[in-house]
């Protein structure tokens, strides 16, 4: 148990201390936000290593994928890719299951949404 914790205690100072900062501009927080949001408020399946996933566990598990990565993150882009995109540990593509459509691969789903933000927010 011993074990158990300090190994829990280690990684979350790992997650703290990466995550300690670069600068996004407005615009590229503005974008990474509304694809929270998305995920968040809509009624598709999040699928993470073959276990579907309600919103609020994708958008908890990217949001910790979001604060280890921060430094890496320069815009929408490189969030998709780094935090939405596949599993770290097992390399399993993640894919996002709406309702009676055909499963899609989580990064292509968010390009397509920060597209269409893009064309509505100029």
């Amino acid at each position: 148990m011993r074990l158990f914790t300090t190994t829990c205690l280690l990684m979350c100072l790992s997650f703290t201390a990466h995550g300690a900062g670069a600068q996004l501009s407005e615009r590229s927080q503005a974008e990474i936000d509304h694809l929270i949001n998305v995920i968040a408020n809509n009624p598709c399946q999040f699928v993470r290593n073959g276990r579907g996933h309600s919103q609020q566990e994708a958008v908890a598990h990217i949001r910790e994928k979001l604060d280890y990565f921060r430094d890496d993150i320069k815009d929408a882009e490189t969030f998709i890719e780094l935090t939405a995109t596949k599993s770290t540990l097992t390399g399993r593509p993640y894919l996002i299951q709406c309702l009676d459509k055909p499963v899609k691969l989580s990064r292509l789903w968010l390009l397509q949404e920060l597209k269409q933000y893009r064309a509505a927010n100029p």
